[in-house]
């Protein structure tokens, strides 16, 4: 049974998870709205590059070790070397650390222990027709935020904003319209939770670019 507990901005993971790390991830801005998604990915963290992370195994003092992920996505444990953890939630770096130990012949009955001791910073662009265009903070501890709240951090829509064509190109890809989405939040600032387009997830490095309405 693993078994998350909160204590200031660090999460613990003992052995085999009951309860989502998503319950971390939970803002007013959002209320209980866990089952936004982007593609198929679902609101709970992941480790993420520059994330400063402590991993240690129960009665394993020498394998402790704190560092943080590389631009790669790795962690350079004890024994194990380069470990991709980029990507991956608490319970899953916990269980394939503890598969690793185990499948290497170095320990038979690992019990992992992952501590994130400060998340890396996140930011989105919002750009175009918004009263303070430049970066929004994501905050600590989260993957992603709704595209209204993106929008809200830049100080809101002014008044010539084309709310039915607002535009997320996602982060190190070209401009070619594949990697591109036209997000239509017209409606969702009108009927409120019940569009899904205000709650599409944009992620650290998108630019949200907001044009301007055609009279």
């Amino acid at each position: 049974m693993k078994i998350f507990y909160i204590s200031g901005d660090k999460i613990s993971l003992i052995s085999k998870g009951l309860f989502c790390l998503s319950a971390l991830l939970v803002t007013s801005a959002i209320g209980s709205s866990l089952s936004f998604q982007r593609g198929n990915d679902q609101i709970v963290y992941r480790l993420a590059p520059f994330d400063l992370v402590q991993v240690s195994i129960y009665g394993q003092e020498d394998l402790t070790t704190t560092q943080r992920i590389s631009d790669e996505g790795k962690m350079f444990l004890p024994l194990l070397g380069g470990v991709s953890v980029g990507g991956k939630t608490v319970a899953q770096v916990s269980t394939l650390i503890e598969e690793l130990y185990v499948s290497r012949g170095y320990l038979r009955e690992p019990v992992a222990s992952i501590n994130i001791e400060e998340f890396s910073p996140k930011v989105v662009t919002v750009l175009g027709e918004v009263e303070t265009p430049g970066p929004v903070e994501i905050p600590p501890g989260r993957n992603s935020i709704p595209i209204l709240v993106a929008v809200a951090g830049a100080g809101g829509f002014t008044g010539l904003a084309k709310l039915s064509d607002v535009q997320v190109k996602a982060a190190g890809v070209d401009t070619s319209q594949h990697h591109q989405r036209t997000v239509n939040v017209s409606d969702s600032l009108k009927s409120g939770d019940s569009d899904p387009n205000g709650h599409y997830l944009v992620e650290p490095d998108d630019i949200v670019f907001v044009p301007k309405r055609v009279f």
